[in-house]
Protein backbone atom coordinates (compact mmCIF):
# COMPACT_ATOMS: atom_id res chain seq x y z
CA UNK A 1 0.00 0.00 0.00
CA UNK A 2 1.14 3.40 -0.88
CA UNK A 3 4.30 4.15 -2.82
CA UNK A 4 7.56 4.25 -2.22
CA UNK A 5 8.81 8.00 -2.39
CA UNK A 6 8.10 10.44 -0.01
CA UNK A 7 8.11 14.61 -1.62
CA UNK A 8 8.06 17.71 -0.48
CA UNK A 9 7.95 21.40 -1.18
CA UNK A 10 6.56 24.87 0.37
CA UNK A 11 4.49 27.24 -1.50
CA UNK A 12 3.16 30.59 -0.24
CA UNK A 13 -0.45 32.15 -0.99
CA UNK A 14 0.36 35.98 -2.86
CA UNK A 15 -2.53 37.69 -3.78
CA UNK A 16 -2.26 38.52 -7.20
CA UNK A 17 -4.92 41.00 -9.06
CA UNK A 18 -7.22 40.52 -6.05
CA UNK A 19 -6.78 36.98 -6.35
CA UNK A 20 -4.98 34.07 -4.19
CA UNK A 21 -2.50 32.47 -5.90
CA UNK A 22 -0.49 29.48 -5.04
CA UNK A 23 3.81 30.28 -5.81
CA UNK A 24 5.95 27.47 -5.05
CA UNK A 25 9.33 28.87 -2.85
CA UNK A 26 11.65 25.44 -2.69
CA UNK A 27 12.50 22.96 -5.10
CA UNK A 28 11.21 19.50 -4.83
CA UNK A 29 12.80 17.62 -2.80
CA UNK A 30 12.04 13.67 -1.47
CA UNK A 31 13.45 10.10 -0.31
CA UNK A 32 12.34 6.75 -0.76
CA UNK A 33 11.26 6.63 2.31
CA UNK A 34 7.29 5.73 1.62
CA UNK A 35 5.34 3.08 2.28
CA UNK A 36 6.35 0.33 -0.47
CA UNK A 37 9.51 1.07 1.52
CA UNK A 38 8.40 0.16 4.58
CA UNK A 39 7.05 -2.99 3.17
CA UNK A 40 10.50 -3.64 1.88
CA UNK A 41 12.60 -3.63 5.11
CA UNK A 42 10.12 -5.41 6.95
CA UNK A 43 10.58 -8.03 4.32
CA UNK A 44 14.31 -7.64 4.75
CA UNK A 45 13.84 -7.78 8.70
CA UNK A 46 11.68 -11.11 8.54
CA UNK A 47 14.75 -13.03 5.87
CA UNK A 48 17.43 -11.90 8.48
CA UNK A 49 16.04 -12.95 11.57
CA UNK A 50 14.49 -16.39 10.46
CA UNK A 51 17.64 -16.86 7.87
CA UNK A 52 15.26 -17.23 4.93
CA UNK A 53 18.32 -17.27 2.53
CA UNK A 54 19.52 -20.63 3.92
CA UNK A 55 16.23 -21.86 2.74
CA UNK A 56 17.08 -22.06 -0.85
CA UNK A 57 14.31 -19.88 -2.10
CA UNK A 58 16.27 -17.54 -3.92
CA UNK A 59 14.38 -15.07 -6.08
CA UNK A 60 11.00 -16.90 -4.43
CA UNK A 61 11.83 -15.74 -0.94
CA UNK A 62 9.22 -12.41 -1.78
CA UNK A 63 6.10 -14.64 -3.14
CA UNK A 64 6.79 -16.69 -0.31
CA UNK A 65 6.55 -13.86 2.19
CA UNK A 66 3.88 -12.07 0.30
CA UNK A 67 1.34 -12.95 2.70
CA UNK A 68 3.51 -11.61 5.36
CA UNK A 69 4.10 -8.48 3.98
CA UNK A 70 0.52 -8.16 3.18
CA UNK A 71 -0.54 -9.10 6.46
CA UNK A 72 1.83 -6.44 7.82
CA UNK A 73 0.82 -3.56 5.25
CA UNK A 74 -2.95 -4.41 6.39
CA UNK A 75 -2.92 -4.95 10.03
CA UNK A 76 -0.26 -2.77 11.28
CA UNK A 77 0.15 0.24 9.10
CA UNK A 78 -3.41 1.10 8.47
CA UNK A 79 -5.41 0.09 11.28
CA UNK A 80 -2.71 1.23 13.46
CA UNK A 81 -2.46 4.57 11.77
CA UNK A 82 -6.64 4.93 11.42
CA UNK A 83 -6.38 3.80 15.38
CA UNK A 84 -4.20 6.78 15.73
CA UNK A 85 -6.27 9.27 13.62
CA UNK A 86 -9.08 8.08 15.94
CA UNK A 87 -7.69 9.29 18.44
CA UNK A 88 -6.72 12.76 18.25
Amino acid sequence: MGGGTSDMAMYRIVKEDGKDRITQITPNDGDTIGSHMLDHAFSEFVQKKYHLHNLGLHDNVEIFLQPLVSKFATKTKVEKLTQNYEEK
